[in-house]
């Protein structure tokens, strides 16, 4: 799998959202590594949970911004992003079960998710807050 990376194509306008979307990518290009180098699920636990972690602080100020600025497209975003949470607690669970089969799954997911969700539904909200000002 090529490296997953965050690049300028990729910002959506808004500084504080292009700054979390390239920690996110960066999480998500450290657990393709690790598949890469066959670590055991277990060996891949802390960097899952980070990713977890802050995938959860990163929606989180989605949400806010939507919210403050009353986004029409709010509840069909929230749900894009509760399908990425959910492969992730599943994830985070195969790594506890210490489950091979994750080596395979999730960072493919995780590559094509964030690409397809910051080009399109991201970048949505980030014209959309662009034109309210939000930069």
């Amino acid at each position: 799998m090529t490296h997953i990376r965050w690049d300028e194509s990729l910002s959506v306008g808004v500084a504080e959202i292009d700054e979390q979307h390239r920690r996110l990518f960066a999480l998500a290009d450290t657990l393709r590594a690790m598949r890469e180098a066959c670590l055991a699920p277990h060996e891949m636990l802390a960097a899952v949970e980070e990713f977890c972690d802050y995938t959860r602080h990163h929606f989180a100020t989605e949400e806010r911004y939507m919210d403050a600025y009353e986004y029409a497209g709010m509840d069909a975003h929230i749900q894009e992003h509760m399908r990425c949470s959910l492969r992730a607690v599943d994830f985070l669970g195969q790594c506890l079960a210490d489950d091979p089969q994750l080596c395979e799954d999730f960072p493919a997911f995780l590559k094509s998710w964030l690409e397809a969700h910051v080009r399109g539904t991201d970048m949505g909200l980030g014209a959309y807050l662009n034109r309210r000002g939000v930069a």
